[in-house]
């Protein structure tokens, strides 16, 4: 059950092929109107397992010569048989875009669901080197049951951090990723996208794709850190572009809980070892609900040989009532050569008490330009 979608992507390459449309030069005979361009397209097709349906290709060929349009099918996913229904059709001279459909068959022969693909060459013969690759996308669907399933492990999650855990399920040779989307964040919510037990970050934000392994059942994590205190209701939706699976759940935490903020005037700094730039983020702390007590910053994930450093009386911070305080963290560097330059790492800031509270705050570092 192998793909050659990523050989034949080579070979195109080698060819000087574009993925959806290159012209060359010499117009040829026939009217001599320009150099032939081609564009060109397929819609995505849905369909269930076993069954077929008809579609057509659209080339669209401007400052053409009198000549011949032909199109062939190159690579095909396993699963798929796409048939030509007409190889090749006559091309008018004109030096308006005109547009020729090709039309093709597809059959999805039972042996793969989820999303498929298949790409097909054309040129136009007396026109040079002008050429096209068109990719097309078949969803296709289980004809006996779901693509995939899939639930969550709570539907209540308490803030200020949370992770909702919720396993992907697919049956026997499924292709593609599962697209997924978080609505309903509270603003300054953090957002972490992973595989349980990887420490490997898939995305970060509203949006992920998850990888899916044929005939397993893979467990997904979202980690949410600095939720507000407010209740909010959230929905995970996961699609494959054929079917779409919707879990609702819930964040709360009563108003007036123990919290404080933690932001940044920039969150990237710029990194460029030797050059004695000042490396601080500019840190606003406030207090929120009434809250006070002390705050102790750390920084786990920062890489090895380095260390983030407070001011005498700013780790830990002490923080009244409703009040706001500007710190500076220096970020210090002890690692040996060569040095990172490129990194991401959360601080964490811990409130005292026994209505204690967590925040993080996502920063960066980058190369000097």
């Amino acid at each position: 059950m192998k793909s050659t979608i990523g050989t034949w992507t080579r070979v195109a390459v080698l060819l000087g092929l574009s993925c959806f449309g290159c012209s060359g030069g010499g117009g040829g005979g026939g009217g001599g109107v320009g150099t032939t361009v081609l564009t060109g397209s397929v819609p995505v097709q849905f369909i269930t397992s076993g069954r077929s349906t008809s579609t057509a290709l659209s080339v669209i060929v401007s400052q053409s010569t009198a000549s011949t349009l032909a199109m062939a099918l190159i690579s095909k996913d396993d699963g798929l048989d796409v048939t030509p229904i007409g190889v090749s059709t006559s091309v008018l001279a004109s030096k308006v875009p005109k547009t020729y459909d090709m039309p093709i068959n597809i059959q999805s022969n039972g042996a793969a669901i989820g999303t498929l693909r298949y790409r097909y060459q054309g040129t136009v013969a007396g026109s040079g080197t002008s050429a096209i690759s068109i990719d097309g996308l078949v969803k296709v669907r289980s004809a006996s049951s779901p693509n995939f399933s899939s639930s969550l492990s709570a539907t209540t999650f308490a803030s200020p951090s949370a992770v909702v855990t919720f396993p992907v399920r697919v049956p026997v040779q499924y292709r593609g990723d599962i697209q997924a989307l978080l609505t309903g964040v509270p603003a300054g919510t953090l957002v972490r996208w992973r595989q349980q037990g990887s420490s490997v970050v898939l995305s970060t934000g509203a949006t992920a794709n998850l990888p899916v392994d044929t005939n397993t059942s893979q467990v997904f994590e979202i980690l949410l850190d600095s939720i507000p205190p407010d209740n909010a209701d959230l929905n995970l939706s996961l699609t494959d572009g054929k079917l779409t699976v919707n879990m609702p759940f819930a964040l709360t935490g009563p108003v007036g809980q123990a919290n404080f903020k933690v932001s940044s005037i920039s969150t990237i700094l710029l990194w460029a070892v030797g050059l004695g730039l000042s490396y601080n983020y500019f840190l606003t702390i406030t207090s929120q609900n009434s809250w006070a007590g002390t705050i102790t910053f750390t920084a786990p994930s920062l890489p090895a040989g380095f260390s983030p450093v407070f001011a005498a009386g700013e780790n830990p911070l002490p923080i009244a009532s409703g009040e706001t305080k500007h710190i500076i963290m220096r970020l210090n560097c002890a690692a040996a050569p060569p040095y990172p330059t490129s990194f991401d790492f959360v601080l964490k800031g811990t409130g005292s008490g026994a209505s204690s509270t967590v925040q993080s705050l996502a920063l960066s570092v980058r190369p000097f330009p």
